[in-house]
């Protein structure tokens, strides 16, 4: 009943859907590349051996999935792995190269998803974090194709949804194989929703067991010999609002620290235009990074064009703030910047990563803001003290070590489960 109904409304809204897919192609060109595989035309090269079809929706899902796809590549398991957005895609082929196949996953109107089961035939479906799909779900467990759910989250606001339409989504969490979730909280919230007690385990959040590929170490070279012995202050996977706070924060911070450079990494490729005319509007001589091989001292902002780049500039970094969270997006990783030993400052919106914050910020391990004027005091005030900045990496290095564990304990309950065991 949930899925006729479903779908009906799927075909009626597929054109408007069509029309923004077209309409972000014009500023991110990208999303006008392979459009066919947004209708499941996608065939794998090698269709002899077992497939495992990985799901991450875009960059973050990408990234914290990495440490898994990369371990059952090493089991000689053919994985294709699909990605919403262009960015996630991109990503993926960075840091696996072609270890894996990679496609924008399918639509999900049945056509479209049966169209890839078929041409794939994919013996289990592994997915990243949050995103279910009802067609998806309901077409593998047709297929018998085993379904997982991987550093599973579920916020508040997601659980309350779901709760409301329960009697029509119920059997899709019921369909899942093996549940992988972050804490506790999030286990109950999905055990909520209908998944069975039996197939739900708190693995922990698989970021924090990410190691990035050797090939960073030289691109963290590149980075310290572009910045020199400047100060750096890093804004890092910054949305719209965000870069013109810290812009403003910056005529402020250059009277205390005149050696003081500012990097803009946008989370948005298509955003870099914008942003560095933001920059020129506010007074600064701005350089984009794919276009200078050196820094002259008037040089005062460092924007970052290229895609990959945020863990070596981390490391060149004397403190970053992290996106997404002083405007209501709910924040984006900051694990990458705490590995690569950077003080960590955030603002209120956390919701997507709050068990994790709320630990490292309980603990001393980073700072969290309610507003702007707050993020510029509490700029000052680590900037001024490297004693600060030191016990800040210290105590979250701590944290860090403490939460590691659970790529082993999801790779193993994966593999039990695909052998029915």
């Amino acid at each position: 009943m949930f899925l006729s109904f479903y779908n009906f409304i799927f075909v009626l809204i597929l054109p408007f859907i069509l029309i923004r897919l077209i309409l972000k192609s014009f500023s991110e060109p990208l999303y006008r590349t392979a459009f066919k595989e947004r209708f499941g035309f996608f065939k794998r090269k090698d269709s002899v051996r077992d497939c495992i079809w990985i799901h991450a929706v875009s960059v973050g899902e990408a990234v914290a999935a990495y440490p898994l796809i990369n371990n059952l590549v090493k089991r000689d398991l053919d994985c294709i792995v699909t990605s919403t957005t262009p960015a996630g895609k991109e990503r993926v082929q960075q840091l696996l190269g072609n270890k894996v196949q990679t496609s924008f996953v399918p639509l999900d109107f049945r056509g479209a998803i049966r169209r890839f089961i078929s041409s794939n035939r994919p013996k289990a479906l592994i997915i990243s974090e949050t995103e279910l799909w009802p067609n998806m779900i309901s077409e593998c467990r047709t297929k018998k194709i085993k379904i997982f759910l991987v550093n599973g989250r579920m916020s508040k606001t997601s659980a309350r949804t779901y709760r409301n339409i329960r009697f029509w989504t119920k059997s899709m969490f019921e369909a899942l194989d093996y549940c992988g979730v972050q804490t506790l909280r999030h286990k109950n919230r999905f055990i909520s929703l209908g998944v069975k007690k039996s197939n739900i385990v708190v693995t922990g959040n698989l970021k924090f067991d990410i190691a990035l590929p050797n090939i960073n170490s030289v691109a963290v070279d590149s980075a310290k010999m572009l910045v020199g012995q400047r100060t750096v202050l890093l804004g890092a996977s910054t949305h719209e609002s965000e870069e013109d706070v810290l812009l403003n924060i910056f005529h402020d911070l250059r009277l205390l620290f005149p050696n003081l450079l500012l990097i803009l990494a946008p989370r948005h490729m298509n955003r870099i235009g914008r942003v560095n005319s933001m920059a020129l509007k506010h007074g600064f001589n701005s350089e984009l990074f794919s276009k200078t091989d050196s820094l002259s001292a008037d040089k005062n902002i460092l924007i970052i064009d290229k895609m990959g780049l945020l863990p070596s500039i981390y490391c060149c970094s004397h403190l970053a703030f992290v996106g997404g969270s002083l405007v209501p997006l709910g924040g984006h990783n900051m694990l990458e910047g705490v590995r690569a030993g950077c003080p960590i400052i955030m603002g209120p919106f956390i919701e997507n990563i709050e068990d994790i914050v709320r630990d490292f910020e309980d603990n001393g391990g980073m700072s969290i803001v309610k507003d702007s004027y707050a993020l510029k005091n509490e700029i000052k005030r680590l900037m001024s003290d490297s004693s600060l900045r030191s016990q800040m990496v210290f105590a979250a290095n701590a944290i860090l070590e403490a939460n590691k564990g659970s790529l082993k304990i999801t790779e193993l309950g994966i593999m039990s489960a695909i052998n029915g065991n």
